[in-house]
């Protein structure tokens, strides 16, 4: 039997976690721009030097950077589990450097290029397909940053909690994504997000 998914649960936790603490949120928030945008803007002049001299490596180094960069964006969702799960608020960096390790970079990069592929290809068939894919495929991410299985597991771990819920995570998406489009409250949407994957996710599973 499905998990039933409650939008209204999902918010008040999300709400009460940040009243409850809300420095800590402000510090992942203005930690993850930092570490989004700083080597951004370093980085991309040197880059675009790079390709000038040597275009393969700048091949190399610019693949490397887009690994790099996906993993820093879900940064945010495996600091979050811990919180949610184990009311961790650890936030130096000996603590994320050893959250993110080689292999799970390659599989988040995956992971997006195939999800991306599939969303791009139920897009162009009538747009309808392409909604669903985004929706059951949703937590394919946090399922990979939660037990760092692989790939095909974890689309299809996605597939399977996502299963009688598809208009309440409709609801849900739509509130998530209109809260990260204001930035600041990135952190605050994302434990939302997370709040739902825990409500629909078995026992031990």
């Amino acid at each position: 039997m499905a998990h039933q998914l409650s939008i209204r649960k999902a918010i008040l936790y999300s709400v009460n976690a940040v009243v409850s603490d809300p420095w800590y949120f402000v510090k992942l928030w203005l930690m993850w721009i930092a570490i989004l945008f700083v080597p951004l803007i370093i980085g991309l002049p040197l880059l675009v030097f790079v390709t000038s001299l040597m275009p393969l490596a700048g091949l190399i180094v610019a693949f490397l950077a887009l690994c790099t960069g996906i993993s820093i964006w879900f940064l945010p969702s495996k600091l979050l589990l811990n919180f949610y799960d184990y009311e961790s608020k650890n936030l130096s960096l000996r603590h994320i450097f050893k959250l993110f390790r080689l292999g799970l970079m390659c599989k988040l990069f995956i992971a997006f290029i195939l999800y991306t592929l599939l969303l791009m290809a139920g897009l162009i068939l009538l747009i309808i397909p392409g909604v669903f894919v985004a929706i059951r495929c949703g937590f394919v991410f946090l399922r990979l940053i939660d037990t760092d299985c692989s790939i095909l597991e974890a689309f299809r771990k996605s597939y399977e909690i996502t299963k009688g819920n598809f208009w309440r995570l409709c609801g849900l998406v739509i509130l998530v994504k209109c809260l990260m489009y204001l930035i600041i409250t990135v952190p605050v949407a994302l434990l939302m997000f997370i709040h739902a994957y825990r409500q629909l996710q078995p026992a031990g599973k």
